[in-house]
């Protein structure tokens, strides 16, 4: 690298940003106007057949509470596909129930997928229209819509779909409460009722002007940013040339240092002797596994993720998918406990070894205990620093 590239680099910045000038930034607004109204579908306004739901007994909605919980205990260990399954399930039994909808948005956020959050919500909304979960869920989505939209009206790299998380509801104790266990009664509206439209068409003004206020203040925002990467981009050209003057000191000391090292090196050493010591397979992976658990508890995320192998990953998920999946869920809670007893070690074939052990998992909100197993690729250096490759539940 020398200056000339530097300063070749640094016109072609700061030519692509005064390219966008006032142009770009007007173009941002009419995206985010189209965006929060065009996204706002009639169904939001009017109640639907789908609304009608059978009256439920005190089994069956004990059947649906524990249905869900299960289906929050997959999600919360990633294993979102079958998470979904069940959310599904329950959603078609009693689409009134807005917590599978509010989970189910939140599963395709954490993985970028901001269409299909999107569908999730409003159909929601399209059996319960009153939900403030199910309108300020919406609401958080088409946010990052806009934002993303800005992003590529600039021509970076958004990172809002990697990032957006929704909040998971970690029970249904707030809509079977709501559920009607009494015969519903058809309530007949006139068609030419035109109060009833006039009240649907302001409920639908007062909503887009929200949506409306909210582009402004982000455009507010990025507009202040473009301000601060142009006095950036102006201070650049003597930002690199100090980098560059920084290179020639930096490898003049460099070759000093490499004089005093072989220098160093030239002196002979006495080899000592190689000690193999004894080394007990179940003590050592045991140990393994309660330090595991231990970062798990203490949400140190960074320690906890030093127990798995590079390449790790859930099934169906990408590396970096499953890494910010498991930071939002040892982040999210107010204190996580991680207790676990009662190990079985066992060397398998390939190279691996595999304990399996009693897991009692208690949060703010959940508590419950399984049976897991870690599987283990074997260091032949270090045993204790053995990384995990696999992780299954044994029995629930």
């Amino acid at each position: 690298m020398n200056l000339e590239s530097l300063n070749y680099s640094a016109n072609i910045d700061n030519a692509r940003i005064d390219s966008l000038g006032y142009k770009t930034r007007s173009n941002f607004a009419c995206v985010c106007i189209f965006v929060m109204l065009a996204g706002l579908p009639d169904s939001l306004f009017a109640q639907t057949a789908s609304n009608a739901s059978l009256p439920l007994s005190q089994a069956q909605l004990q059947q649906l509470g524990e249905e869900f919980s299960r289906a929050h205990r997959l999600q919360d260990q990633g294993d979102e596909r079958a998470a979904l399954a069940i959310y599904q399930k329950i959603n078609q039994a009693q689409p009134k129930l807005v917590e599978p909808y509010i989970n189910m948005a939140a599963i395709f956020t954490s993985n970028g997928e901001l269409d299909k959050a999107q569908q999730i919500l409003v159909r929601g909304l399209e059996s319960d229209p009153a939900s403030a979960l199910l309108f300020t869920g919406l609401q958080k989505v088409y946010g990052a819509q806009a934002s993303h939209s800005y992003a590529q009206a600039l021509g970076t790299k958004s990172k809002v779909e990697s990032r957006f998380e929704l909040a998971i509801v970690d029970s249904l104790a707030m809509s079977v409460n709501l559920i009607d266990n009494s015969p519903s009664q058809e309530i007949s509206v006139a068609a030419d009722d035109n109060e009833a439209v006039v009240a649907k068409l302001e409920q639908r003004l007062v909503i887009a002007q929200t949506q409306l206020e909210q582009a402004s203040s982000q455009l507010d925002e990025k507009n202040r940013e473009f301000e601060l990467a142009q006095t950036a981009l102006a201070n650049s050209q003597q930002a690199r040339e100090q980098l560059l003057s920084s290179y020639v000191f930096e490898e003049q000391a460099n070759n000093s240092e490499l004089v005093i090292s072989e220098i160093e090196t030239s002196r002979p050493v006495a080899a000592e002797p190689v000690v193999t010591p004894t080394v007990d397979l179940n003590t050592v992976m045991i140990a393994r596994v309660r330090s595991w658990a231990s970062a798990w508890s203490d949400q140190n995320v960074a320690a906890y993720l030093r127990h798995y192998a590079d390449d790790y990953s859930a099934q169906g998920s990408s590396r970096a998918n499953w890494v910010e999946q498991r930071r939002q869920r040892l982040t999210q809670r107010s204190f996580i406990s991680i207790e676990v007893s009662d190990f079985r070690v066992a060397e398998a074939d390939d190279n691996l070894i595999k304990v399996s052990f009693k897991q009692r998992y208690r949060s703010d909100s959940f508590d419950d205990t399984i049976r897991k197993q870690l599987t283990f690729k074997k260091n032949s250096n270090a045993l204790e620093q053995s990384k995990i490759v696999a992780e299954t539940i044994v029995s629930s």
